[in-house]
């Protein structure tokens, strides 16, 4: 089963998801703020299969901790839980990084069913990599270039590009390129 790492600030939100993907079979590392989340990924060298976050927590957010952990490791599947409409909404432009948001309350049913589609789409994306050089030729676009975009971190002195292929059933993946340094915001690469 998968290794799972569970930010969650509060203690009964916490013990219930942690007791139930326990109960399923997985493996279970508990975390009760974000930057404590952040601290073991980087400890364990991103050795997780998925990383089960709630959104509004102190000291770092869901967000936040979605976006440090994406660009450190982009194999990491990411799904994060909110309670709050507006966090909801904050998250809705990390499609490219994240798998979903599971708006809280949620039942044991909807939990396990959320969980098992990210570990089946991280196993397609891991087939799907595997496939990259073909795919990329397919859905290359006139000129023989794949489509790609960029994004700036906050900062905006790092940069990944995302590139996004199509397979045979019309299905889009992303894909993120490693971290490239910028002067500025001229946007050079260094």
């Amino acid at each position: 089963m998968a290794r799972i790492l569970v930010a969650e600030d509060d203690d009964n939100v916490r013990a219930f998801v942690t007791r139930a993907l326990a109960h399923m079979g997985h493996e279970i590392v508990e975390a009760e703020d974000g930057g404590i989340a952040a601290e073991i990924v980087a400890e364990k060298q991103g050795a997780f299969d998925l990383l089960l976050s709630d959104i509004k927590m102190p000291v770092m957010d869901g967000i936040a901790l979605a976006l440090t952990v994406a660009a450190q490791y982009p194999d990491l599947t990411i799904l994060l839980m909110t309670g709050f409409a507006d966090q909801r909404e904050r998250a809705h432009g990390l499609e490219a990084l994240i798998y979903d948001v599971v708006p809280k309350p949620f039942s044991l049913q909807v939990l396990l069913e959320k969980v098992a589609d990210a570990e089946q789409q991280a196993a397609r994306t891991a087939v799907a990599d595997a496939r990259q050089p073909a795919l990329a030729r397919r859905s290359a676009r006139p000129g023989g270039e794949p489509h790609r975009g960029r994004r700036h971190s906050q900062s905006g002195t790092e940069s990944r590009a995302i590139s996004a292929s199509i397979d045979g059933r019309g299905r889009m993946t992303c894909h993120l390129s490693p971290s490239t340094r910028t002067s500025g915001t001229s946007g050079r690469e260094l």
